[in-house]
């Protein structure tokens, strides 16, 4: 028993070393969650063990078969269940991708939205949990914006006060959307709060500091990075990524949590390690021109009356 009880122990163990290395997840993170999760199954299924060694003492190799059909119903159900799950997940992605098609300079920016936020996440030991929650959340914070009229959505010039009073009600019309889908009820403060500013001037309800959830600051850091290397109808060529990371680092503390700003410049995204290669003019604009550019739409200005994506 002491045998088997190490060799299962060091399996574990190196199989989470494994996804650590391959991933980039914390491995202390990844220890705790397969230990609850093994935990439960092995608490469940020693009764059963300790039934099935019993009755092969008494009934013989014939138990063998009586426990089969059960078994395999077991393995069967579970197997459904991931299946199930990576259906969902699949849904999730779809629905983000039909939100961005809406406007093409969008393309995929829910999903890079998405990564960036898992990234920071693990440079910060999020749990598994949490790091689906940024997944998730990443990829439909932006689908309260099915709700804003085209006219809006891709004007090319600055937002008047009225469009603009639209456009920062895609948060709330997020949460609404969504509140009814019980499997993601966790994901839901993050859709509505990651507008929210680290000086309480953000919206929809002007949370400060750490009054906001600790994961909707880290996918504001997220979408704002994305949203400000992106073109835009009303900003066509993007800021460098080090321009943006000097934005970033300029609004710490304002816009921004200065412990994700950091975090966030310790990922690949930061670094250009990682990241989608985008097209770009080959005339670049300097920098006070892009934050020219931003300030006239709104999205980094301390009256924020504009979202960064």
């Amino acid at each position: 028993m002491a045998a088997g009880g190490t060799y299962f122990v060091l399996n574990e163990a190196l199989t989470a070393l494994a996804i650590a290395l391959r991933d980039g997840r914390p491995l202390p993170g990844l220890l705790v969650a397969d230990a609850k999760s093994f935990g439960v199954a092995l608490l469940g299924l020693a009764p059963l063990a300790w039934l099935m060694a019993d009755a092969y003492v008494t009934v013989g190799p014939l138990v063998a078969v009586i426990f089969a059909l059960p078994l395999y119903t077991t393995r069967a159900a579970y197997a459904s269940v991931v299946e199930i799950r990576d259906m969902f997940t699949q849904t999730v992605r779809a629905l983000a991708s039909a939100i961005d098609a809406r406007d093409p300079s969008t393309k995929k920016h829910s999903e890079h939205v998405s990564s960036i936020a898992v990234d920071i996440g693990k440079e910060m030991g999020v749990s598994e949990s949490g790091l689906e929650q940024l997944e998730w959340g990443g990829l439909l914070h932006d689908i309260g914006k099915i709700g804003v009229r085209d006219a809006v959505l891709l004007k090319p010039g600055r937002l008047d006060r009225e469009e603009r009073m639209l456009m920062n009600e895609h948060p709330v019309k997020g949460e609404e959307i969504l509140k009814g889908v019980k499997k993601l009820a966790p994901e839901l403060p993050l859709i509505r709060h990651h507008h929210e500013w680290f000086n309480g001037s953000g919206y929809p309800d002007r949370l400060i500091g750490e009054g906001i959830p600790f994961l909707a600051r880290i996918l504001h850091v997220a979408d704002a990075f994305e949203a400000m290397t992106a073109s835009r109808p009303y900003r066509p060529v993007p800021l460098t990524r080090e321009q943006a990371m000097g934005e970033l680092r300029k609004y710490s503390g304002i816009q921004f949590d200065p412990r994700v700003v950091d975090a966030f410049a310790r990922t690949g995204w930061a670094t250009g390690a990682r990241g989608p290669e985008r097209d770009r003019p080959e005339r670049v604009i300097p920098a006070l021109g892009q934050v020219a550019a931003l300030r006239a739409r709104g999205s980094l200005s301390t009256s924020n009356t504009q979202p960064t994506a």
